[in-house]
C-alpha cells in the first residue's frame, strides 16, 4: 500500500492543474510558472505504487521556491516516516535557507526540522528549534510537548517540570502526575548523591503536585527508615498498599524491613497473613512464604500456604506446595508430581511480570516510565496464572486442606 502522506504530495499539483486535461497536454501554472512534466510521471509512478521511483522523479525536479513549498514538507515528512532522516533534514533545511518564508511557513519548516532533529537524537539542536517555535501562540502547545520529550530524554527535570507546566495552558491535559514524578527523579538521584536537602525537596515537590503519588509515598518511606524514624515509614508503606494494591510485591520488603526495626515479628506474621488473604498475586504468595518460614516456621508456612490455595486456585501456590511437599521426602518418585512439577514450572516461566498497558512492552521490573513508548504510570502487574482443579490435584497429592474460615 502506499504511504498515506504521498496522497498530500498529489493536492497541491491537483489544486493547480485541476485535473481537467491529460497529463501530457496540460499547463499547469501556480502564479506565472508551469509545473515541470516530471511531476506528472511522478504521479503516475504513485498511481502505479512505485514510491521508490516517484521519489527519485521528485527529488530531482523540486526547486525550493514558494510554490514547490507544501510538496517540499509533505516529501520531508515521508522521507522521516521512512527512516531516511539524513534526505528530510536535507529538504526542510533548504527550505529555510533558500527560500523566502511567510511567517507561518517559516514556523512550518522549523516544527518539521525540529522534529527531524529528534527522532534522530540530535536533541540539543531540536531544543533551540521548539524553543523559538514556544514564542509563537500557534505553535506553542507542541513545541512545549517536544521540549518535554526532550528534556525527558535528557533526564533535566527540572527543565521537563517548566515545560509540562507551559503546556498545561495551551491544552487541558491534566500532567499533575507526570510532574510528580519528575521530582521524584530528583530525589532517587539525591538519594545516589546522599543529599538530604534534595530527597526532601524532591519528595515534598512531588507530594505537593500529586497527593496521591505512590512512588513519592515509597521515597517518603525510604528516606525515613534511613533517618530512623521506622514507625513513620512503616505508616508510609502501608498507606502505598492501599492507594495501589497491585503493587504490594513492591511494598512488602519496606514493611518487613520496618516490623524488623521494630522488634515485631507477631504483628509482622499476622499482617502479611492477612495481605496474602486479600490479594492473589504469586509473588505476594512467595514472599508471604517466605517470611513466614523465616518467623513462624515451615509447618505454620504450609498450613498458611494450604488455606490460601483454598481462596485462591494460582500456579503459584500449588508450585510452592509441591516444594514444600519435596522438602519433606514426599511424592518424589510418583509419576504425577514429575509431571505436575514440569507442568507448573511452563506455566509460571514468563518473563512478563508487568505489562505496558499502552503499547504492550512487558518487564521484569516495575518501570514508572514505560521504556518503549514513554507512557508514565502505564505499566501493571500481569495477572498471575490460574488452575481451577485445585481441589482435584490435593486429592491427588493426598493433601487434606483446612476448613475454610
Amino acid at each position: 500500500m502506499i504511504d498515506p502522506t504521498w496522497y498530500l504530495l498529489l493536492l497541491p499539483v491537483a489544486a493547480a492543474s485541476g485535473w481537467l486535461a491529460a497529463r501530457r497536454q496540460v499547463v499547469n501554472k501556480v502564479g506565472n510558472q508551469k509545473l515541470p512534466d516530471a511531476y506528472f510521471a511522478g504521479l503516475n509512478f504513485l498511481v502505479n505504487e512505485q514510491p521508490d521511483k516517484a521519489i527519485e522523479v521528485f527529488v530531482k525536479v523540486l526547486e525550493v521556491a514558494p510554490e514547490t513549498i507544501e510538496v517540499h514538507l509533505a516529501l520531508g515528512n515521508l522521507f522521516r516516516r521512512r527512516g531516511e532522516l539524513e534526505r528530510a533534514t536535507t529538504i526542510h533545511q533548504n527550505l529555510l535557507v533558500k527560500t523566502r518564508l511567510n511567517r507561518e511557513q517559516h514556523m512550518l519548516a522549523l516544527y518539521e526540522l525540529g522534529r527531524d532533529y529528534y527522532k534522530a537524537g540530535w536533541f540539543d539542536r531540536a531544543e533551540g528549534l521548539f524553543q523559538e517555535l514556544s514564542e509563537y501562540n500557534e505553535h506553542a502547545a507542541t513545541a512545549c510537548h517536544y521540549l518535554q520529550l526532550i528534556y525527558e530524554r535528557e533526564r533535566e527535570w527540572r527543565k521537563a517540570d517548566q515545560a509540562a507546566r507551559r503546556l498545561m495552558k495551551y491544552t487541558n491535559e491534566d500532567l499533575q502526575h507526570v510532574i510528580a514524578h519528575y521530582w521524584c527523579e530528583i530525589a532517587e538521584q539525591s538519594f545516589e548523591e546522599q543529599d538530604l536537602t534534595g530527597i526532601r525537596q524532591g519528595i515534598n515537590r512531588a507530594l505537593a503536585t500529586n497527593q496521591q503519588s505512590v512512588r513519592a509515598i515509597m521515597l517518603s518511606a525510604k528516606m525515613h527508615f534511613q533517618s530512623g524514624e521506622y514507625r513513620k515509614a512503616l505508616r508510609a508503606w502501608r498507606r502505598c498498599g492501599e492507594l495501589a494494591p497491585e503493587l504490594q510485591s513492591e511494598i512488602i520488603a519496606g514493611v518487613v524491613e520496618c516490623y524488623r526495626a521494630l522488634h515485631d515479628p507477631d504483628t509482622l506474621a499476622e499482617y502479611l497473613q492477612n495481605l496474602a488473604l486479600h490479594n492473589s498475586s504469586g509473588r505476594v504468595l512467595s514472599q508471604v512464604l517466605e517470611y513466614l518460614r523465616e518467623i513462624r516456621g515451615g509447618k505454620a508456612a504450609e498450613m498458611f500456604l494450604l488455606r490460601h490455595l483454598r481462596q485462591y486456585n494460582t500456579a503459584e501456590g500449588l508450585w510452592q506446595l509441591l516444594q514444600f511437599r519435596r522438602s519433606q521426602g514426599c511424592d518424589q518418585d510418583a509419576p504425577y508430581s514429575k509431571f505436575l512439577g514440569e507442568f507448573l514450572q511452563m506455566v509460571l516461566r514468563t518473563d512478563r511480570v508487568y505489562i505496558c498497558q499502552h503499547c504492550g512492552f512487558s518487564s521484569k521490573r516495575l518501570n514508572w516510565q514505560c521504556p518503549s513508548c514513554r507512557y508514565w504510570d502505564s505499566m501493571r502487574p500481569v495477572q498471575d496464572p490460574q488452575i481451577p482443579e485445585v481441589a482435584g490435584i490435593l486429592e491427588l497429592l493426598q493433601v487434606a486442606g483446612p476448613s475454610s474460615e
